[in-house]
This record gives C-alpha cells, structure tokens and sequence, in this order.
C-alpha cells in the first residue's frame, strides 16, 4: 500500500523512514512537525501527506491546516477514508461522500443573513456583551493591555488538569439535564474567576464548532472550519451547585444565533456594530467526546499524542493572554490552560487551575445521576457532532 500511495502521488506524499529505534513506539514529533511545517497558507498548501517506513511498522500521517478541517471534519473524513480503503481491498470502487452544503456555500448564506439585516436582532446583545472589565489586579493581569502582550506561541506554557474517568461519565450522564458538558465547564470557570480574581460577570471568549446557528442548514455533512468565537458574559453566581448551573444555563442559552452573528454582523459592517468589542482575551473552547469507536475514529487516533497537533510558528504572537481548552476522552476531561509566562505571571495560572478543579468537581458532583426525562437530547451539541458515525 505504501509503494502504491507513494508512485500515485509524489507530489503530495513524502516518504520518510525512520530507524529501528524511532519506529519502537510511534513516529518522533520531528518528524511530524516536518510535515506540518509544510503547510502552507501563501503556497496553497492546506493538506500534506506523509508514508513513513519504520520497517516493521508503517504509518500514514495526515496533516490539513486549520483553515481547511476541525475537529468535526476530520472524523468525518476518516469513516470516508476507511470506506475507501475498505472497498479498495475488496476490488471494489471507492465512493466519497457529497457534502449537502461546502464551506464556502456556509460562508455566502452567512454573509448573505447578516447583510439582509437577519441578525441585527442581536446588535445590542453584543454590544453588551464584552463591555465588563474587571478591576482588582489580578483580573486586571489577565484583561488590560494590547494583545500585543500576550507573548509568542515559543514561550507557551500549558498546565494540564480535569477529571478521572468516573467523574467524566457522570459528567454525560447527567450534564445533560443542565443544558450539556459546556455549561458546567462555564459555570466552574465563572467560580473560578470570583474566587481568584474576586470579580464576577467577566467576559470570555467562547469558541465552539459553529455547527448553528441557522436551523434551515445542514452541515452535518460539511468539510471545513466552521469556528464561531464570540464575546461570552460569564453568569453572577448564588454559590449552590443547583443554582449556579442553572443560571449558566440560561446565560449560554441567551447566547443569539448559536454566536455565528456576531463575526458575521462585524464583518458585515452593519449599523451599531462599530461599537464591538474586541473579544476578551480569555478563550474557552469544548472540543467535544472524542471517545474510541472504529479503528479510524478520532478519538482512536487522538489516543496517540501526535494527533490533533496545532503547530505555530515560535514567534508568531498569541491571539489570547489565557486559553482554556477541554475535550473528553475515555480516560477522562482533559482541561489545559495555556498561556505566555511573558504576559501573565504562572503564580496566577497554577492558581485558577488549581481552584477550577475543585469547581468543576463540585459542579460535577451536583449532577444527578441520570438525566431528567425531560432533558433535550441535542442539548450537548458538541459531544453530539464529536462522535459523527
């Protein structure tokens, strides 16, 4: 198959064989980043291949740029990719999937509803949305100062923290109830920030998979980055579990368009958004369940940790003081934060790391066991779009 792959497309496949020692295990990050590093938005260059010979074991390595997939692309693309190579070993052709709407199709009817005024709805909501600043010291560490001080992606520093596997499925079985996996990730964030920067209402960034937005759409089929990050007011909580997680509901759930609207009215340069914010420099991003399936599922794959690189440059600057990113996998919540030592100091990260944890595990413990009968079961829309079959 490698000598197949590797006469069918010399122009886009690279051959790399590793020693007996480099293919033991898995493939170096040397070599992955090698692949990665030839990406290349001014070239063109948006998805690289690699075969790499390791002897006894072989692997293909797939590398796209983020412009071109996300997360939900790229399961997608793997059942396309296994339904090929299985038909492919039973002499039989291959059939690709059509997409019901492209990216590029997505772009122009968004563009299209912000410009026929469809989202002028939610002007003044964002217009309010990023408009808090907190004021004591340590909030201001994380919110004043151009986003030329965030550092560079060379100094990047991540802390690591989450939940076992026990705690992360009781999380599912019962987030549900609450309005899905994202609200209790909010809602422990938005303690977090009371405890440690003693303020409440902050503004984040929130990012997720911008899947909706626009109900008449279908993308459950479409390739691409279809991001949405918007300006999100994090909720002023009571202190009880219960009541927390439900005013965060509501708070998420107050959210306009799925967030779509709001990249969409600024590009759009509709009136009353000159007064938009630029979006707060903490960012939360769910990746969603990237739980085992079939040998080609992602979360398969993303067990191995050369898969779902994000490769920056070292000198490019960092578009956030503080990211906070999360995904569920079988052996638990995975939460990072990563930040520039250059622009926040690691004292008060380790802190809200250390104080999120014990959040996020009271929230969990708060959930119930099961959800209600009443929950709605497209609530969790990223766990839902994660585990695509």
């Amino acid at each position: 198959v490698g000598a197949e792959l590797a006469g069918a497309s010399q122009n886009t496949l690279d051959w790399l064989e590793l020693s007996r020692e480099e293919a033991a295990d898995a493939p170096p990050a040397s070599l992955l980043a090698k692949v990665q590093s030839q990406l290349s938005l001014s070239a063109g260059r948006l998805f690289r291949a690699a075969w790499i010979d390791g002897g006894d074991r072989q692997w293909l390595y797939l590398a796209a740029h983020h412009l071109a997939v996300d997360a939900v692309s790229w399961q997608l693309l793997l059942e396309e990719i296994d339904g090929a190579y299985q038909s492919l070993a039973r002499d039989q052709a291959s059939v690709c999937n059509e997409e019901a709407v492209s990216v590029g199709q997505w772009g122009a009817i968004v563009q299209a509803a912000a410009e026929s005024g469809r989202f002028d709805h939610a002007i003044g909501y964002w217009q309010d949305a990023a408009a808090a600043r907190g004021s004591g010291p340590a909030a201001l560490e994380l919110y004043q100062g151009a986003p030329e001080n965030n550092g560079v992606e060379g100094s990047l520093v991540r802390l690591l923290t989450g939940l076992d596997a026990e705690r992360t499925e009781h999380l599912h079985r019962g987030a549900s109830s609450v309005g899905g996996v994202e609200v209790v990730l909010l809602a422990a964030l938005a303690a977090t920030f009371a405890d440690v920067l003693k303020t409440q209402g902050l503004p984040i960034t929130l990012e997720t998979h911008g899947r909706r937005g626009l109900p008449e759409v279908d993308l459950a089929t479409t390739i691409g980055w279809l991001t949405a990050a918007f300006p999100f007011p994090l909720p002023v909580l009571g202190g009880e579990p219960g009541h927390d997680l439900r005013l965060t509901e509501a708070a998420r759930n107050a959210v306009p368009d799925g967030g779509i609207s709001y990249g969409a009215l600024r590009e759009a340069g509709r009136s009353g958004t000159e007064a938009f914010a630029d979006l707060p420099p903490v960012i939360l991003n769910y990746l969603g369940r990237l739980e085992p399936g079939g040998e080609l599922s992602i979360g398969k794959l993303c067990a191995a940790e050369s898969c779902l690189l994000e490769a920056r440059p070292n000198e490019a600057p960092r578009p956030y003081r503080l990211e906070i990113g999360a995904e569920s996998r079988a052996e638990g919540l995975s939460v990072s934060f990563s930040y520039s030592p250059d622009s926040v100091s690691s004292s008060l990260v380790e802190q809200l790391a250390e104080t999120y944890q014990r959040h996020l595990q009271r929230y969990v413990a708060a959930l119930a066991a099961e959800p209600a009968d009443t929950a709605d079961a497209l609530a969790d829309l990223d766990d839902l779009l994660a585990e695509l079959e």
